[in-house]
């Protein structure tokens, strides 16, 4: 079987911008559905199934790909994009589960039977022995937890004393820290007398300049807020634009509905018409041929209504 999709055969961007996923989607499935899904007690059709599954799973790798390729010359609309990568991506590899799950659940339901038979020779051929084991596998295990158990505590005085190393190296960092400190203040101090005079004329010099800043960032947030309000109108006014375009298609596709009703109920009332008609037509042929041969025209309708209401056994008429 060649494989479910053929990359030169799918547009990408009808696929991935023009709702063309489920399109495709049905198409895989229609193409893995012709494998009796459900053929899993003999090797080849287990095989069949399972070589079904890996050919949706190329699928998937293949669309993917393709969304990625797409998306990395318009990235404009990547979102849309990604978003139905996803949902092909997740679709099939669903599929791809659910398709192989015949298989799966024969191979999980076999493993299951050959552990219990095992189990069940296991015990048939060595109870005692089995007991045994099993004590020596308890002792063992409580020995294992015993020791495990004083791993923790060595583990736990280990983290305490390192914890605690750990907080004198800090204790001993921040008194180092705090003496550079008052050593920092003291050089600090004795520049002070020089740098005040000029740390005053920078301090204009910065009022200035923090009062063009605030100035500046003033004008930028008003001129962000003013196009902040226009990009709220112009979405608004698509959403309203969308709307409208979702109720007139509403009201057209209800339009039409409306009309595909009367048009049926137009030709259903032609038919019954004609059909009236034809039967009309036979049962006055009927009754003319019981008159030709004696009946009289009342007796004659009689039997044509009672024939024709299935009133009369074994007797109809062939419209």
């Amino acid at each position: 079987m060649n494989e479910l999709i053929v990359a030169e055969q799918i547009n990408p961007m009808e696929l991935f911008t023009q709702n063309g996923a489920d399109a495709l989607l049905d198409n895989i499935k229609a193409k893995a559905g012709s494998v009796d899904m459900q053929d899993v007690a003999t090797s080849k059709g287990r095989a069949a199934i399972v070589s079904n599954a890996a050919k949706i799973a190329s699928s998937k790798v293949l669309i993917d790909k393709m969304g990625k390729e797409l998306v990395a010359d318009w990235k404009a609309k990547s979102k849309k994009v990604d978003i139905t990568r996803k949902y092909l991506r997740d679709a099939l590899e669903y599929f791809q589960a659910e398709t192989r799950l015949p298989v799966t659940t024969w191979e999980s339901e076999r493993a299951k039977q050959e552990q219990l038979r095992q189990y069940l020779e296991m015990l048939e051929r060595d109870w005692k022995d089995a007991l045994a084991e099993d004590e020596l596998f308890n002792r063992q295990r409580a020995i294992e937890l015993r020791e495990a158990e004083l791993a923790r505590q060595e583990r736990k005085r280990r983290g305490k004393q390192e914890a605690e190393q750990k907080a004198q190296e800090q204790a001993d960092r921040e008194e180092m820290i705090r003496k550079e400190s008052i050593e920092q203040a003291i050089r600090e101090a004795a520049k002070k007398q020089e740098e005040e005079t000029r740390a005053a004329f920078w301090r204009e010099v910065e009022a200035k300049n923090e009062a063009k800043r605030q100035a500046e960032e003033h004008q930028r947030a008003l001129e962000k807020a003013e196009a902040d309000r226009l990009e709220a109108i112009e979405q608004e006014r698509e959403r309203a634009r969308l709307e409208a375009e979702r109720k007139e298609q509403d009201r057209l596709a209800v339009e039409r509905w409306e009309q595909e009703k009367k048009e049926r109920e137009r030709k259903e009332r032609e038919r019954n018409a004609a059909d009236e008609q034809h039967r009309k037509s036979i049962n006055d042929d009927v009754i003319s041929h019981l008159v030709f041969n004696g009946v009289s025209q009342t007796t004659a309708q009689l039997l044509v209504d009672l024939i024709s209401a299935g009133s009369i056994s074994h007797v109809q008429i062939n419209y």
